[in-house]
């Protein structure tokens, strides 16, 4: 083992080397381009370059000179970006915190002025907050929890403001649930964001998603953590595909990645076989040309402990998890000792090592009993902590109250005066109308009358004129309305029977042997042609309310042949990998009265949005005779997506959709049941259906004679 390490450490080296020399040449080269430069754009473009590509080190200074070169040139854009940085990477530091916010106050107004500045306020409130000491924690949590449950009329920047800094202070009080509600309700607060102000907040969604993860880690809740970190992958994956199209090609974000990987491998336990060996292989690829990123793989070997793990490979796990349980890293997080005890515990207790086992078992036992003194604090300190909340909506209350008693004996006081006031007016007034009254009441009565008369017909004067130019309105409308939906049935039309004479000229044409062949085709050509255009007229039939009966023109036709034709019809609107069976087969047969045209209609229909929600699986067309033989029944079941419960009815609504992102208006399957009713049968789904899918029933008479208009 000893030999295996040495080789390591002498890669590791390599690697070092290789990589340092890589940077130092790539640094040379871009500080001579630099040096060569001669427009501010071209040395701005080399400075993110040289940015992108340099250690944290030396991150300050590049950025001071980028400003230097950038406030001249007045590029907003990158000024921003360069506040931001600065902001990212300072400590505590009131000074250079002042600075940033009144370098960001002198650019001009813009939604990505107020991202930034939000930005600056929540880093430096959030690197004071995890400083601060549990008393202080205690108070300023009390004030904050106060402030957005009483929000008011504060604006989503400040609750934004507010919540972040919040939980930077709950990350002491990793345990209460206090802190998964708030990191909800600020992740309602940053989409509020991105919709007011029309600008990704992509800076706080990424110190957001990973403050969720690292929460969700610290507690144990694997799947949660494990979502975050993919929501976390994505938006960085966002960030490098930003950077790339404006030209950064040094920026990739390889670290971010891998921690990413390495915190979901560690929480192995809410992953697939597949995802283990996937986000294995991601931190292996990392690795390979990273000298930070090849030393964690390789010597710290944490990610190879949680995968051997994972994948119940004791035996290799047992040397790394001893080793990690010995000598943990000065920087290893709480929860992360924890799993490396858990792990040793599961390998030692499958492969039979005893002391292993009892040393690991020692060593949780006295982590519990720490945790347990820890969350008794926490537990503590969170009552502590309501108990200051209420303490301060209470002072709060007593303060509104006091202000009400003030206002109702401000209140009283007035109501007092204006009694003494109205008393002496009252008989001031009783006077005046007993020397006046008969001659001012009928004069006045009278004026009333007459002006209230004529405000009235005015106003009915005026009502009348504005119905008959709201009325002349309404039928000019009708009338445009009418004319264009004849005008748009007439262009519609034409087409159409285009089509359909040519493709009968084309069968007639055709050689004897070849014409039945090409007929069939033809007749699918026909058919469909015929379809859309009463599809319009259906759509527009149902877009009046008075309009919505169709015609139905009933000769007899064969349940067999409608289906076949509709099969072959929809079929090319299969996804990959559908397959249709249709078990409507000659043999099956049977001749029914109705009119074929628009029970091909409905069918068509329902394949149709069958094949539009079904991935993968099977579409199945079956017919049966039911209803003591007067009915004929066809059915379409699907292994799609389904339909949810208490939805059944819903989706036969007119423009209703479950899932705004498919295609269509929503009307196809209400004109299905409208078009159905109309041949007197019924469309419906059938809620007895199990398992994948959903399956619709299309019911209609056997024998119907009638003709409705």
């Amino acid at each position: 083992m000893s030999t295996f390490r040495h080789f390591v450490l002498l890669v590791l080296l390599g690697f070092s080397a290789v990589a340092g020399a890589n940077r130092a040449q790539l640094s040379d080269s871009l500080n001579k381009e630099l040096a060569a430069a001669i427009e501010p754009s071209d040395s701005l473009r080399i400075l993110y370059d040289i940015f992108d590509s340099a250690t944290r080190t030396e991150l300050g200074d590049i950025m001071e000179e980028m400003w230097a070169v950038a406030q001249p040139m007045n590029d907003v854009k990158a000024q921003m970006e360069i506040i931001r940085h600065t902001a990212n990477r300072a400590d505590y530091d009131e000074v250079l915190y002042q600075r940033n916010l009144d370098r960001v106050a002198e650019l001009p107004d813009s939604p990505d002025k107020v991202r930034t500045s939000l930005y600056v306020k929540i880093m430096y409130k959030s690197k004071i907050a995890r400083s601060a000491s549990d008393s202080m924690a205690r108070r300023r949590m009390a004030e904050l929890i106060t402030q957005i449950e009483d929000n008011g009329d504060d604006t989503t920047v400040k609750q934004i403001e507010l919540l972040f800094t919040l939980c930077a202070y709950l990350e002491q009080f990793s345990s209460s649930p206090l802190m998964s509600q708030y990191l909800d309700k600020l992740e309602v607060y940053i989409r509020r964001f991105e919709r007011e102000f029309g600008i990704q907040p992509y800076m706080l969604t990424y110190q957001y998603l990973t403050q969720r993860a690292l929460a969700y880690s610290s507690i144990g809740n694997h799947a949660k953590a494990v979502e975050a970190d993919k929501k976390l992958l994505n938006h960085i994956d966002y960030l490098v595909k930003q950077y790339k199209a404006a030209g950064r090609m040094q920026r990739d974000l390889h670290y971010n990645r891998y921690v990413c990987y390495r915190r979901m491998l560690c929480n192995y336990k809410a992953l697939s076989d597949d995802e283990i060996e996937e986000y294995y292989g991601k931190l292996k690829e990392l690795a390979h040309d990273d000298v930070v990123l090849s030393h964690d793989f390789y010597n710290v070997r944490m990610a190879d402990a949680c995968y051997y793990t994972a994948k119940k490979r004791y035996q290799e796990a047992l040397p790394i998890l001893r080793r990690l349980l010995e000598s943990p890293s000065h920087d290893t997080k709480p929860y992360i000792t924890r799993q490396v005890v858990e792990m040793t515990i599961e390998a030692a207790r499958e492969t039979g090592n005893k002391d292993l086992l009892l040393e690991a078992l020692l060593i949780s036992r006295d982590m519990t009993e720490q945790e347990q003194e820890i969350l008794k604090d926490n537990q503590l300190s969170v009552m502590q902590l309501m108990s200051d909340v209420n303490e301060t909506k209470l002072q709060q209350q007593m303060q509104h109250n006091e202000r009400l008693e003030h206002k109702v004996d401000m209140a009283r006081t007035v109501r007092n005066y204006s009694i003494v006031l109205a008393v002496v007016m009252v008989i001031f007034l009783f006077v005046i109308f007993i020397m006046w009254r008969r001659a001012k009441m009928l004069n006045k009565g009278i004026s009333r009358s007459n002006g209230k008369l004529t405000e009235e017909r005015d106003i009915l004067k005026h009502t009348q004129n504005e119905l008959i130019k709201a009325n002349d309105r309404i039928k000019r409308a009708e009338k445009k309305r009418e004319d264009f939906v004849n005008n748009m049935s007439h262009e519609i039309a034409t087409p159409l029977n285009a089509i359909t004479e040519y493709s009968q000229l084309l069968t007639d044409c055709a050689d004897e042997e070849k014409r039945p062949y090409l007929k069939r085709f033809s007749d699918a050509i026909n058919l469909n042609a015929d379809l859309i255009l009463r599809l319009v007229n259906d759509v527009l039939e149902v877009a009046s309310s008075d309009k919505n009966m169709l015609k139905i023109d009933c000769k007899p036709g064969d349940v067999a042949s409608i289906a076949e034709i509709a099969g072959d019809t929809f079929k090319h609107r299969l996804n990959p990998g559908v397959t249709f069976v249709n078990n409507v087969t000659s043999d099956k047969s049977m001749m029914v009265t109705t009119d074929s045209k628009r029970v091909m209609q409905v069918l068509l229909n329902l394949l149709v949005n069958a094949a539009k929600f079904t991935e993968e699986g099977s579409i199945t067309l079956d017919g049966k005779v039911s209803g003591d033989g007067l009915m004929y029944e066809y059915s379409v079941t699907d292994t799609g997506i389904g339909i949810p419960a208490g939805k059944e009815e819903i989706i036969f609504k007119r423009f209703e959709q479950l899932n705004s992102r498919t295609q269509g208006i929503g009307l196809g399957l209400a004109v299905c049941r409208l078009v159905a009713s109309a041949l007197g049968g019924e469309v419906f789904v059938d809620t007895s259906h199990t398992g994948r899918g959903a399956r619709f029933v299309f019911r209609f008479p056997v024998k119907s004679n009638s003709t409705q208009d």
